[in-house]
């Protein structure tokens, strides 16, 4: 897919809003990090790991659909490679496709060894709770953690989606489930704010749940964290963000230059690995 000037201005422009000669540079530091993979691509046009940086670079600029369009023929032929679908379900995500997410990442699952799977099913998790199917994103998300992937987001996620599930079933009959379902968000959530007590997020969803489980006193005392996190981060979210963003063309050209580096040394080396037949199989 070739992004012409004027479309990736647009796209730049609702991804980066800064000033024009920002902008500007973006945009060139993009065109020149996508001329840089598609001359890797035009010698191997069907390696997965140069389909894989290519990707990556439109996926680093905000440019999902174009990110989408390559892993999709990508995973087309190379259906049996799980790090691709994974990649394809997290850019699916970046664009609010949740279907299309959760299709992606259920494949990447079922490719995966169980043992390492907890990322493809965190991945998961995520787009099946933006379909509002709570129950199954708490299923995903408890075994991630029995994985050993723990955080203070991956707790916060599984709060949330506790959360909704609750909120789902209260009314008539519903009621006890959606008590307990509080008890374990509260837990999850107390268990985020170990891993990261300033997480602002985890602080309010804890305080509405306290004060919702009638802990009025410390409900109250988690949302006057918040409050008081969301003062005190504001102003240094503004500058870590426009320190981000004027690193961000140099640093783009800079990864994928580092990313072709290393598919050519591995494709150069000619690494061969053992299958289980005796056999060889070369990586990329």
């Amino acid at each position: 897919m070739r992004i012409f000037p004027a479309i990736a201005i647009l796209v730049f422009g609702a991804v980066f809003p800064r000033g024009a000669p920002q902008r500007q540079e973006d945009f060139k530091a993009y065109a020149r990090s996508l001329e840089m993979a598609r001359k890797e691509l035009a010698r191997r046009p069907d390696s997965p790991a140069l389909l894989g940086v290519l990707a990556g670079v439109h996926e680093r600029s905000g440019n999902y659909g174009a990110a989408i369009e390559v892993l999709s023929d990508a995973v087309s032929k190379h259906p049996r490679r799980a790090d691709l679908q994974l990649r394809l379900g997290s850019c699916n995500l970046g664009k609010l496709d949740y279907l299309a997410a959760v299709e992606a990442n259920t494949r990447a699952v079922s490719l995966t060894p169980r043992e390492k799977s907890a990322p493809a099913r965190l991945s998961l998790a995520r787009a099946l709770a933006g379909l509002g199917k709570h129950a199954e994103a708490v299923r995903e998300l408890k075994l991630v953690i029995e994985l050993g992937l723990e955080s203070a987001q991956v707790f916060y996620s599984l709060a949330e989606a506790q959360d909704g599930l609750a909120r789902s079933l209260r009314g008539p009959g519903g009621a006890p489930e959606a008590v307990a379902l509080d008890k374990e968000a509260i837990a999850a959530l107390e268990w985020a704010l170990l891993f990261y007590p300033a997480h602002s997020s985890a602080n309010y969803l804890l305080g509405r749940l306290l004060l919702r489980s009638g802990r009025k006193e410390e409900g109250k005392k988690k949302l006057e964290r918040f409050r008081a996190l969301q003062r005190s981060n504001e102003k240094g979210k503004r500058q870590a963000f426009t320190e981000k963003m004027e690193r961000s063309s140099s640093r783009l050209e800079a990864d994928t230059a580092l990313a072709l580096a290393r598919v050519r040394r591995r494709l150069r080396s000619s690494i061969r690995t053992p299958n289980d037949v005796g056999g060889a199989r070369f990586l990329e």
